[in-house]
């Protein structure tokens, strides 16, 4: 151990408060507080604290509070609050993977008890304040059942399915390729996409059904090949049994839902939609999109359109696999009813196959169309799957929050090097929290 010129320092271990260490700074371990670290900060453990520690951060552990504590933050166990710990907040981690809080406030993973509390524990936190609930005594395990697709994968403006026959139309399209019924097909690629022909704003598709359908959830995914700005900034459903008079979903009589579709490479993530039950069981859907993000020819690749299945189980027999990747997929995701009065619900998932050659390093999961971000290390895996025993090691993700009362839809998507394949698989439950 040493005392260094910067006053009240101290350090012990290869390379500990190697450079800027601050005054009243403790580093003790390799590489511990090793560059950057501030006034008052203490770092234990090897590469504890390793960069730009924040002042008065405390670090235990390896690598925790790695880059970027921020101060007066406490990081205890490996690799807690390993990137960018908020000020303030408070991250114990006995899991073995990372945990990345994003907001100040108490982080807990990776605690088990043996008496009133039969599972992990769970968090959540918000800017305003904590939230803690647990899978426990007072939890139940909720039923949930696959969304299938309510339309079939259209091949002309009108085709045959359940009931009848089934038409696309729209308001405006750019030509003989990408006419309105290509938005409800089962392909990827150019001439698979509706585009209008150089409409911006007020523009619509429409599915018009032979018979009521029981519409709960709708996934839109923009355009894929063409222009990145040539996507729907806002739309609102409306929905009518004659094809004359509609009836207008949205937020307030003179606005419209964001469009809150992503696209990165070949994985497409949708905009989703739960419909409000007095809204569903009828016969012509039409979309309107008042505004985009740009042009020219703005539109979507794929309107998929899901009703619930009569088939339920519970939720610790619910898996994903191939329809991980739901931009082709003719089911999406599970359905789940909360209570009348509406709480807290616990999402827990784990893969549970994979094979060899795959490499993946996220895993994201939606409820209702909106990321939830997993508590546990921020769904981040980061390594590559070697060998098809892979899942043995990989962590349980949870999801803790507040949902209102009614039908919500949870769905799965990988990030990885390759999309998913068939015989990868997970499985999830869900719980409501009393």
């Amino acid at each position: 151990m040493s005392l260094l010129s910067t006053p009240y320092a101290v350090r012990a271990g290869l390379h500990a408060g190697f450079t800027g260490q601050g005054t009243g700074a403790i580093s003790i371990g390799w590489q511990a507080g090793a560059t950057g670290q501030k006034t008052f900060g203490v770092a234990l453990g090897p590469s504890a604290g390793f960069s730009n520690q924040g002042t008065g951060a405390v670090a235990v552990g390896f690598r925790a509070g790695y880059t970027g504590q921020g101060a007066y933050s406490l990081a205890v166990g490996p690799y807690a609050g390993s990137n960018n710990l908020p000020q303030n907040a408070i991250a114990l981690n006995a899991s073995q993977v990372e945990l990345n809080p994003g907001f100040s406030g108490l982080y807990i993973y990776g605690l088990n008890s043996s008496t009133a509390v039969n599972a992990p524990l769970i968090y959540d936190t918000a800017t305003s304040g904590v939230m803690y609930r647990s899978i426990g005594s007072t939890a139940t395990r909720l039923n949930v059942y696959p969304m299938e697709i309510a339309t079939p994968f259209m091949t002309a403006q009108t085709t045959a399915g359940t009931g009848g026959n089934y038409t696309a139309t729209a308001s405006s399209e750019f030509d003989g390729n990408y006419t309105a019924w290509r938005a409800f097909t089962n392909a990827t690629g150019p001439f698979n996409e509706w585009a209008t022909l150089g409409v911006l704003t007020n523009y619509w598709i429409q599915m018009q059904m032979p018979v009521a359908r029981n519409i709960a959830y709708i996934a839109m995914f923009g355009r894929l090949n063409g222009a990145s700005n040539e996507t729907p900034s806002s739309f609102y459903l409306r929905v009518s049994n004659d094809g004359t008079n509609f009836i207008d979903v949205r937020p307030s009589p003179s606005t419209a839902y964001a469009y809150t579709g992503q696209f990165s490479s070949n994985l497409a993530l949708p905009c989703g939609f739960v419909v409000p039950p007095e809204f569903r069981n009828y016969t012509y859907y039409r979309f309107q999109f008042p505004t985009s993000y740009g042009g020219p020819n703005p539109g979507l690749a794929k309107l998929k359109m899901f009703r619930p299945s009569s088939f339920s189980t519970t939720s610790t027999n619910a898996m994903f696999g191939s329809t991980i990747n739901i931009f082709r997929a003719n089911t999406m995701g599970w359905g789940f009813n909360f209570t009348s009065r509406g709480g807290y619900v616990v999402v827990k998932a784990h893969l549970s196959y994979a094979t060899a050659s795959d490499a993946l390093t996220k895993l994201w999961m939606y409820i209702d169309g909106t990321r939830a971000n997993f508590t546990a290390a921020n769904e981040v895996v980061n390594w590559a799957i070697t060998y098809s025993t892979w899942w043995q090691m990989a962590p349980i993700f949870y999801w803790a929050g507040q949902l209102a009362a009614g039908d919500h839809v949870i769905t799965f998507d990988g990030q990885s090097n390759v999309l998913y394949q068939p015989v990868q698989s997970g499985t999830f439950e869900v719980y409501e929290v009393l």
